[in-house]
């Protein structure tokens, strides 16, 4: 795909949940189909890469096309496993679509897209800790090896 970039300034250093920022925009000249994408590119552990997403944008573009509104993601995921929770629906979860973390925001014009620029999603607070759980964790593990010989064998070289 070729064209000329879209570029926009006036990205927010922060990105809160269901705010809306407006973002100084130079789109090309006929371009008809215009938004804002957040992009997580995830992460790479073991050889397997995993949390990437791509989340669409409400955008809306102002009539003279020099500035674009756009409208965060509604909220955060409360947890890894939404479908656990009681009270938790299928269409509750629906809305839990970003992430807390860095993330990254494209401009695209018909396609063609800007130069990504790195945004902070949410306030970049820590998530709340819950000492109680991390105590029963941490009582819970055993500290004594195995009563393997092999596992003896190896350790002991």
């Amino acid at each position: 795909m070729t064209g000329t970039r879209p570029t926009f300034t006036g990205t927010p250093t922060n990105l809160l949940y269901a705010q809306s920022y407006t973002l100084n925009v130079v789109v090309p000249a006929g371009a008809t189909n215009v938004y804002v994408v957040l992009m997580d590119l995830g992460f790479v552990t073991h050889s397997v890469h995993m949390d990437q997403k791509l989340v669409k944008l409400v955008s809306v573009l102002s009539s003279n096309r020099s500035q674009m509104t756009i409208t965060a993601p509604p909220n955060a995921p409360s947890t890894f496993f939404p479908f656990c929770q009681e009270g938790v629906f299928l269409t509750d979860s629906l809305k839990l679509v970003f992430s807390p973390g860095p993330g990254w925001l494209w401009l695209l014009a018909d396609g063609v897209p800007s130069m990504g620029q790195q945004v902070m999603v949410g306030d970049g607070a820590n998530p709340p800790e819950d000492p109680a759980a991390t105590e029963q964790s941490v009582s819970s593990i055993s500290h004594e090896y195995p009563s393997n010989p092999l596992f003896a064998t190896v350790c002991s070289r």
